[in-house]
């Protein structure tokens, strides 16, 4: 009985020995073909010569039909040089490609002749995209040179081109010479430099574009009151904001300082009130230069003047100084700045009549939501509960506001706001002047008149202003 178990035991031992290779064969065998040889992959040609373009700096072209064709790319990125990596692309996926030009190659059917491809020629010049054929962007661009000098011929450094529509600009060198990159034939540069009139340039697929800028003569002899004279702008050395009455005269303001603020430079005017009369601003030019008095001197054609009690209409023209040089005019006085004001004087010809006038409304801007009495009372008391604090206000005083017939000197709950802005906020404005003369008199007769109701009743401001030029 033992042998036959025995005998039995060595048999099954055999059989399972002689299964296991047989198995273990098919596994590795089933496991060998489930990898693929190499990773398969596929991109669009039009995103891998994108990829290439940016990866190596060059420019590919191609036809519109193998656009959306489907590359097998494997082991693409294992390439060490653009060469490898197109002959790597090209050899499996049915293509071609021909270096035409230096950084310019174009991919083509395996089954064709290379196309000719018109690329920019040795002067940089982009030929026109032929029927079909696909550019990248590089391929189009133009590089431009040129030089940017005055109406004498001299260099002008430091003046800016910029490509119109886009943000792609330059600067001149010393020797006024530029650099730059267009994205194609068709673009235009804007030249500009201080106190020059801006040209505008077509590109017109040229690569050297030498531009010539002329002053700017109207802004160069704009006239500019300084202290006891007139000066044109180009003498001027001191620092000076140059203001006519239409840049001040158009604000619905009622006074002058207040129609200042946002206007010039260096000047800061800050308003400290809303009421009618008395809105006007506190004008600050280049900061506080002195103790005490901080306010600028106002001369108003040549006498000092308090600069709200003249009429924005009246104003020809305003000019600000600065800096230092005012104080040796108008010595310490001039030490917080100086502004100067020129009134509109009569002119030859016939009586002319002209009048203006504006109407509006004025409303608060913001008014803070009314939370009542007995609500204010039960946040305080959260508020406070919040802090680790005792309750400010007993639940008795809180809940006496249920009673409506408490005392209302005790338990008041008014909402002021609404009681008192019940003004109309209206506001007009009536200007009206008469000018006119001859060769040796001249006249105007101006009247000013400006009505501005407040927010709250019986708090307005009604200035009249009349003058006499002659």
């Amino acid at each position: 009985m033992n042998k036959f178990i025995t005998a039995l035991v060595t048999a099954i031992s055999v059989s399972c020995y002689c299964g296991a290779p047989a198995n273990s064969q098919d596994m590795a065998a089933y496991r060998q073909q489930s990898q693929p040889a190499s990773k398969a992959r596929t991109k669009s040609l039009k995103n891998v010569l994108n990829q290439l373009e940016v990866k190596f700096g060059v420019s590919f072209i191609y036809k519109s039909e193998l656009e959306q064709k489907q590359l097998s790319t494997g082991d693409m990125e294992k390439q060490a040089s653009l060469e490898a990596t197109l002959d790597y692309l090209t050899s499996n996926n049915e293509l071609k490609y021909k270096k035409i030009r230096e950084s310019f190659y174009i991919i083509y059917s395996k089954d064709e002749t290379a196309p000719d491809a018109q690329l920019p020629s040795n002067n940089g010049i982009p030929a026109l995209p032929q029927p079909g054929m696909l550019y990248s962007a590089a391929a189009l661009q133009i590089i431009i040179k040129g030089q940017v000098t005055d109406e004498k011929g001299q260099p002008i450094p430091g003046a800016t081109v910029v490509v119109k529509g886009t943000s792609n600009g330059t600067a001149t060198g010393p020797d006024g010479s530029y650099t730059i990159q267009a994205p194609d034939g068709n673009a235009v540069l804007e030249i500009s430099y201080l106190g020059y009139v801006k040209q505008e340039v077509p590109v017109s697929n040229r690569t050297t574009i030498n531009v010539q800028l002329t002053p700017d003569i109207k802004s160069m002899s704009e006239v500019v009151v300084v202290g006891y004279g007139t000066q044109k702008k180009v003498n001027l050395t001191g620092s000076v904001t140059a203001l006519s009455g239409a840049d001040v005269n158009w604000k619905p303001v009622g006074q002058v300082s207040a129609a200042l603020q946002g206007i010039a430079s260096g000047v800061t005017v800050k308003q400290g009130s809303g009421q009618p009369g008395a809105d006007q601003g506190t004008i600050r030019i280049r900061g506080i230069g002195t103790l005490n008095n901080n306010d600028p001197l106002v001369l108003v054609d040549g006498v000092q003047y308090n600069i709200n009690d003249i009429d924005m209409n009246d104003i020809a023209s305003m000019s600000v100084l600065k800096d230092a040089a005012a104080a040796s005019i108008y010595g310490v006085r001039a030490a917080n700045g100086v502004i100067l004001i020129t009134t509109k004087r009569g002119a030859t010809g016939k009586a002319k009549v002209s009048y203006s006038n504006y109407f509006g409304w004025q409303d608060p801007a913001r008014l803070s939501k009314f939370v009542g009495a007995q609500q204010f009372m039960q946040l305080v008391n959260l508020m406070r509960e919040n802090s680790g604090s005792s309750a400010q206000y007993s639940d008795a005083q809180i809940n006496a506001y249920n009673d409506p017939n408490r005392n209302k000197d005790l338990y008041p709950d008014n909402y002021w706001l609404k009681d008192i802005l019940t003004g109309s906020g209206f506001q007009q404005s009536h200007s009206l002047n008469v000018s006119g003369g001859s060769e040796n008199v001249k006249y105007l007769f101006s009247t000013n008149y400006f009505d501005q109701h407040g927010l709250i009743k019986n708090n307005g401001l009604q200035p009249y202003h009349r003058t006499v030029e002659h």
